[in-house]
Protein backbone atom coordinates (compact mmCIF):
# COMPACT_ATOMS: atom_id res chain seq x y z
CA UNK A 1 0.00 0.00 0.00
CA UNK A 2 1.10 3.56 -0.58
CA UNK A 3 0.05 6.36 0.55
CA UNK A 4 -3.07 4.69 1.57
CA UNK A 5 -3.82 3.05 -2.38
CA UNK A 6 -3.70 -0.37 -2.49
CA UNK A 7 -4.99 -1.15 -6.15
CA UNK A 8 -4.72 0.85 -9.21
CA UNK A 9 -6.24 -0.07 -12.70
CA UNK A 10 -4.22 1.39 -15.36
CA UNK A 11 -5.77 2.00 -18.93
CA UNK A 12 -4.70 1.52 -22.31
CA UNK A 13 -6.50 3.60 -24.87
CA UNK A 14 -4.44 2.46 -27.72
CA UNK A 15 -2.98 -1.14 -28.75
CA UNK A 16 0.89 -0.33 -27.75
CA UNK A 17 -0.80 1.22 -24.52
CA UNK A 18 -3.16 -1.66 -24.13
CA UNK A 19 -0.31 -4.46 -24.40
CA UNK A 20 1.72 -2.40 -21.39
CA UNK A 21 -1.27 -2.60 -19.50
CA UNK A 22 -1.50 -6.23 -19.94
CA UNK A 23 2.43 -5.98 -18.83
CA UNK A 24 2.02 -4.33 -16.03
CA UNK A 25 -1.03 -5.78 -14.06
CA UNK A 26 0.99 -9.13 -14.94
CA UNK A 27 3.84 -7.73 -13.45
CA UNK A 28 2.83 -6.15 -9.76
CA UNK A 29 0.05 -7.48 -7.84
CA UNK A 30 -2.05 -4.04 -7.07
CA UNK A 31 -1.93 -3.02 -10.50
CA UNK A 32 -5.57 -4.40 -13.32
CA UNK A 33 -5.93 -3.34 -16.67
CA UNK A 34 -8.56 -1.84 -18.75
CA UNK A 35 -8.00 -2.48 -22.31
CA UNK A 36 -9.50 -0.51 -25.22
CA UNK A 37 -8.97 1.25 -28.58
CA UNK A 38 -10.31 4.87 -28.91
CA UNK A 39 -11.75 6.17 -31.55
CA UNK A 40 -8.78 8.33 -32.55
CA UNK A 41 -6.48 5.47 -32.63
CA UNK A 42 -8.57 2.70 -34.73
CA UNK A 43 -6.31 2.70 -38.01
CA UNK A 44 -4.37 0.44 -35.68
CA UNK A 45 -7.05 -1.97 -35.31
CA UNK A 46 -6.48 -4.92 -37.33
CA UNK A 47 -7.88 -8.47 -36.82
CA UNK A 48 -4.59 -9.36 -35.21
CA UNK A 49 -5.49 -6.61 -33.07
CA UNK A 50 -9.20 -7.97 -32.04
CA UNK A 51 -8.03 -11.59 -31.67
CA UNK A 52 -4.92 -10.32 -29.08
CA UNK A 53 -7.93 -8.05 -27.69
CA UNK A 54 -10.43 -11.15 -27.06
CA UNK A 55 -7.60 -13.31 -25.66
CA UNK A 56 -6.36 -10.75 -23.20
CA UNK A 57 -9.85 -9.78 -22.27
CA UNK A 58 -9.72 -13.15 -20.64
CA UNK A 59 -6.84 -12.26 -18.33
CA UNK A 60 -8.49 -12.24 -14.76
CA UNK A 61 -5.61 -9.25 -14.57
CA UNK A 62 -7.80 -7.11 -16.71
CA UNK A 63 -10.82 -5.65 -15.24
CA UNK A 64 -12.45 -3.59 -17.72
CA UNK A 65 -12.83 -3.71 -21.37
CA UNK A 66 -13.55 -0.74 -23.73
CA UNK A 67 -12.80 2.82 -23.90
CA UNK A 68 -15.43 5.19 -22.99
CA UNK A 69 -13.85 8.76 -24.09
CA UNK A 70 -17.21 10.88 -22.66
CA UNK A 71 -14.73 14.30 -23.77
CA UNK A 72 -17.43 16.54 -24.72
CA UNK A 73 -15.37 19.41 -25.02
CA UNK A 74 -13.41 18.24 -27.93
CA UNK A 75 -13.56 18.26 -31.55
CA UNK A 76 -15.23 15.90 -33.16
CA UNK A 77 -12.99 13.38 -35.27
CA UNK A 78 -13.84 13.61 -38.93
Amino acid sequence: MYHGIGRTINVGSDFAACKRTAELARQYDFVYGAIGIHPSDIGDLSEEVMEWLKETANDPRIVAIGEIGLDYYWEKDP
